[in-house]
């Protein structure tokens, strides 16, 4: 069109055309006679990846061991040897003459419960060094204790007709059960089911609670407990007067229990 061509005239009507100048200077062109390689015909000069074949240690290299915490505990005992007949440690429990109704270990090994007629238990580490925790608050002897599986609770069965979980680093129990859930003292009990559940016997029944544990404190409602337990069965032993003890797989899920009677028989239920 006329209007598109500087030489042309415009059209009527329209703007006459201004020249643009522009601001950029025109350079001379340089021709190079060296130019720098991109590198494609070249070998790179950095290995990216170097697979190591047939890689031996150093001769003088030796793993370091982890700390287990079991300090003066042998790790593995050596198979030639005879069986121990001398104790490495004893400790004293408590000043006056005071029986010792159960222990357990815990399941990482590093740390010992211990229940006493003289309602309270302890907790040693285990070498046995040094003084050890101290938890107090039953009415009757300690029948039995035990450990959750990541060894942060502690369960405690009185003769008092309680049942208590305790946290390991505290002094007072998390969850409380009384006479009011059982009606004769437990003479057993344990976590199971990987912590899910609490198991226990009362006279010739055992029960299997669900809990849930809440340490949180309120300073205005302290009196309120949060952590709660409910029952999930109950079963009674026909023909025995008593479940002396019982024992549950608490490492992995497993619905075998073991129970133990006044009437000499081994039971096992699936």
């Amino acid at each position: 069109m006329g209007g598109t061509c500087p030489l042309c005239p415009p059209p009527p009507g329209f703007p006459p055309l201004i020249p643009v100048v522009s601001s950029v200077k025109d350079k001379p062109v340089v021709f190079h006679t060296k130019v720098r390689s991109s590198g494609y015909t070249s070998a790179p000069s950095v290995n990216i990846f170097t697979p190591k074949l047939n890689s031996q240690k150093r001769a003088n290299s030796v793993p370091k061991e982890k700390n287990s915490g079991l300090k003066g505990i042998t790790k593995e005992y050596p198979l030639d040897s005879l069986a121990p007949s001398r104790p490495s440690a004893q400790v004293v429990v408590s000043n006056q003459s005071t029986p010792v109704c159960c222990i357990q270990y815990s399941g990482d090994g590093k740390l010992l419960a211990v229940g006493l007629a003289d309602k309270s238990m302890l907790v040693y580490n285990a070498s046995l060094s040094g003084s050890p925790a101290v938890f107090k608050g039953h009415d009757g002897a300690v029948n039995c204790v035990g450990w959750a599986q990541n060894n942060k609770w502690l369960l405690t069965a009185s003769e008092d007709r309680s049942l208590w979980i305790w946290p390991v680093q505290g002094s007072t129990p998390a969850l409380m059960l009384g006479p009011e859930t059982l009606s004769k003292p437990a003479r057993s009990a344990q976590f199971y089911y990987m912590d899910k559940f609490m198991l226990f016997s009362s006279g010739s029944e055992f029960q299997l609670h669900r809990y849930h544990l809440d340490t949180s404190r309120d300073d205005i409602q302290s009196y309120k407990k949060k952590s709660k337990s409910r029952m999930v069965g109950k079963f009674k032993m026909a023909g025995t007067q008593e479940i002396s003890c019982l024992s549950a797989v608490n490492d992995f899920y497993s619905c075998i229990l073991l129970l133990f009677v006044q009437c000499l028989c081994l039971l096992s239920l699936i």
